[in-house]
């Protein structure tokens, strides 16, 4: 507290005059909460991966700076701040988060022109019933049957039935029984089902795949690749096409794999060797399987009608050399 010199006057004794004082700069709350969000915002926004929940710091930083300059008697600086940082975190996350979300479009894309174009196929190739019912009559006359020696030996049923053919490699047996697995109830999948008789299939093919996994690992298995690159990050991505409409894959992008984590990091052994791959080549691999909720595998398809249908498997990849 401070004081001036007495005053004197000829009427009385002297006396003091009391000063208070000055007072302290008021302090805006609401503007500092809004910096502080807008600089969190502005450090998601362009990671990949958190660039999708960036917008949950973001917009409150815009509100709380717009209160906070609103507000009369307080400094302005910090709610300016903030507001400036959230609006442009939220742009930036947007954009980040499109161009993320470009690859998950062209897959689920990719996925349905397949499953037009595998319907259209079996629909072209069914044989009609009045194929099967009516003869055609020739006037030619019968062929002579070629010497038993030179007819090519037929395909034993099993054979015949089995999905490696040459396209994707020679398959080992647990790689064939999977792949079988799957294409056994693709028919039924297609076919006219409720969402909870879809769902219960779903879950008897998963099981019956379990089963045929055993420990999930799927050893020096063939396929071919559909899809490679990376993030930004620079860890790989890459998607194994091991049969028509069957994929074994990593996610492709950080988001997504926050929980499985099946990106591959530069330090891989194999990286190299993923370095130097094409898509439409052909490789041997191995893998572990992530784990589903309530399964032993985990889907990368966006419904649950691609699962069954044209499914992809996600998995931590071990290996993958040329085949």
């Amino acid at each position: 507290m401070s004081f001036t010199p007495p005053a004197f006057d000829s009427n009385g004794p002297p006396h003091f005059q009391q000063v208070s004082p000055p007072p302290k700069p008021a302090r805006s709350g609401v503007g500092t909460t809004a910096m502080v969000l807008g600089i969190v915002a502005a450090i998601m926004s362009i990671v990949p991966g958190l660039s999708y929940i960036a917008w949950l710091f973001a917009i409150p930083a815009v509100i709380l700076g717009i209160i906070g300059l609103r507000k009369a008697g307080h400094p302005h600086g910090r709610a300016l701040a903030g507001l400036i940082e959230g609006a442009a975190a939220l742009v930036v996350a947007i954009a980040v988060s499109v161009a993320s979300a470009g690859d998950f479009s062209d897959g689920f894309k990719d996925g349905y022109e397949r499953s037009r174009s595998a319907s259209t196929t079996e629909a072209t190739q069914a044989p009609s019933k009045d194929a099967e019912t009516t003869p055609v009559k020739s006037t030619k006359p019968a062929p002579v049957p070629a010497p038993a020696a030179s007819e090519p030996a037929a395909k034993a049923p099993a054979e015949a039935e089995s999905p490696a053919d040459g396209e994707f490699g020679t398959y080992p047996a647990d790689e064939a029984a999977f792949i079988a697995g799957v294409q056994a109830t693709t028919a039924d999948l297609r076919g006219d089902l409720t969402d909870l008789q879809r769902s219960q299939a779903l879950r008897n093919r998963d099981a019956s795949l379990c089963t045929t996994l055993g420990d999930a690992a799927a050893t020096d298995w063939t396929g071919k690749i559909k899809n490679i690159g990376a993030n930004g990050e620079g860890k790989a991505y890459v998607e194994v096409e091991i049969a028509s409409g069957i994929t074994v894959m990593t996610w492709n992008n950080a988001f997504s794999d926050l929980n499985d984590q099946t990106l591959i990091d530069p330090s891989a052994p194999f990286f190299n060797n993923l370095v130097a791959m094409k898509e439409g080549q052909k490789v041997k691999f191995s893998a572990q399987m992530a784990a589903g909720d309530s399964s032993c595998l985990s889907k990368g398809n966006l419904t649950e009608t691609f699962y069954g249908i044209t499914p992809e498997f996600i998995a931590h990849f071990t290996n993958v050399t040329s085949a």
